[in-house]
């Protein structure tokens, strides 16, 4: 396992030194008294991403075109950062971690973030834009065109079929690209970086070891037959579907089988977890996030496991 990176803070001691000279004494006195203060250097706030936000618009149009993917990888985890949210509870081993929001703002990272699916492709199709303007009226199957022109330019293939379904060999693509080994991100390596994306790693980990305990051939089932029952509109958001979404992980049990309290994070998560069941990419999702579970967080892994 990588070793996460370390913030350390130094302790001071000023050691005095004992003298048999009577004229030296009251300076033995003093040093003694320093030496048994032991001073302690406040952590300072590490800000990182500085030179991601402040990147300028011919910069950021370049990203898109698969001409720098370094700094492509750097910006989506930049604005993962941005975007997330804290989570609520205990805060993680992360350290005192500043993102750079861009126009002197910056956020505190110390207790890591929760970042939703949803946000991240808001992001990917706000860049998109840079290269191929998105029409006013776009429904999934047009932003799943929009965002494939992305995806084929950095990845060299598209994520998303025809059909609006993934494609198992971009999704696996898009899984290697932002496997980090020993490289570093944001001046952060892999270790960090998971400590900092721990709350939505775990949260997702648990619940799909939930769904794999509920019963994944029943689940996929109820699933599959919410699709049939609520087709898609011709315009517009699938209300009903996103009904079913809200109250399949509760009608199952998901929530306490993962520990967690239901809520909107929870159904779509699962959300996620099913449509990935149904289009065939599940096994090798949960095969990465397990594997990253078990590498950095061997005590977490021991729990998905039981």
């Amino acid at each position: 396992m990588k070793k996460a990176l370390v913030l350390i803070i130094s302790l001071l001691v000023v050691a005095g030194c004992d003298s048999k000279k009577k004229d030296a004494e009251p300076k033995a006195d003093t040093e003694t008294q320093t030496a048994r203060q032991e001073v302690k250097e406040e952590p300072k706030n590490v800000l990182i991403g500085s030179d991601i936000a402040t990147l300028g618009k011919s910069d950021i149009e370049s990203l898109a075109t698969g001409k720098d993917n370094d700094k492509f990888k750097a910006y989506v985890l930049h604005q993962a950062l941005v975007r997330g949210v804290p989570p609520r509870g205990e805060s993680n081993p992360v350290g005192p971690l500043k993102v750079d929001a861009g126009e002197g703002k910056t956020r505190d990272i110390n207790k890591g973030v929760l970042v939703g699916v949803g946000r991240m492709r808001g992001v990917l199709l706000t860049l998109s834009e840079n290269v191929t303007p998105m029409p006013e009226a776009c429904d999934n199957e047009c932003k799943n065109a929009q965002l494939n022109t992305i995806f084929s330019a950095v990845l060299g293939k598209p994520v998303y079929g025809a059909d609006g379904v993934t494609n198992p060999e971009g999704v696996q693509a898009l899984v290697e690209f932002f496997k980090l080994g020993d490289a570093k991100v944001l001046g952060l390596d892999e270790a960090t970086l998971y400590q900092v994306f721990r709350p939505t790693i775990l949260e997702y980990a648990q619940i799909k070891a939930a769904i794999n305990k509920v019963g994944k051939e029943d689940l996929l089932n109820q699933y599959k037959e919410a699709l049939k029952e609520n087709p898609a509109p011709e315009s517009g958001p699938n209300t009903e579907l996103m009904k079913f979404y809200q109250r399949f992980p509760n009608m199952n049990g998901i929530p306490a089988e993962a520990g967690l309290q239901p809520g909107q994070r929870v159904w779509v998560a699962t959300g996620f977890w099913m449509r990935r069941m149904n289009d065939g990419t599940a096994d090798m999702l949960e095969k990465e996030l397990f594997r990253l579970v078990e590498a950095q967080d061997k005590e977490a892994f021991k729990a998905l496991s039981k």
